[in-house]
């Protein structure tokens, strides 16, 4: 018999942390300096992100680690988290946004507690 894994519950902490370094990856993947972990950036950061500098590099590092520090392995509860729900047939796989699958929206609908709103 296998056993059932459990997955932790991302906090609000994790989801933060998570939006920061979404932040801190998309602000260097359009050339632009890393925010730091507080969403917010020192007076004297450079407007550009240069990936030849090396103070560059290592401040872009620092601020990745400061982000994940604020939740440590809050990365893994949402990234997992999100990948039980994707596999879980809550939601429906074939839509490009998250709603409910089908058979739970016909469940919700017998019961009388049709969804109103997405996901």
């Amino acid at each position: 018999m296998l056993k059932e894994t459990q997955i932790s519950r991302a906090t609000d902490a994790d989801l933060e942390a998570c939006a920061i370094l979404d932040g801190i990856l998309n602000d260097v993947n359009r050339g632009m300096f890393p925010r730091l972990p507080d969403g917010g950036y020192q007076d004297d950061d450079p407007s550009f992100f240069n990936p030849e500098d090396p103070s560059h590099l290592r401040e872009f590092f620092k601020r990745i680690s400061g982000c994940i520090a604020i939740a440590p392995g809050g990365v893994s509860r949402v990234v997992w988290g999100y990948h039980a729900i994707l596999t879980s047939n809550l939601v429906d796989a074939n839509k490009d946004h998250l709603t409910l699958h089908p058979r739970i929206e016909r469940a919700l609908e017998a019961y009388g507690m049709a969804q109103t709103r997405g996901c």
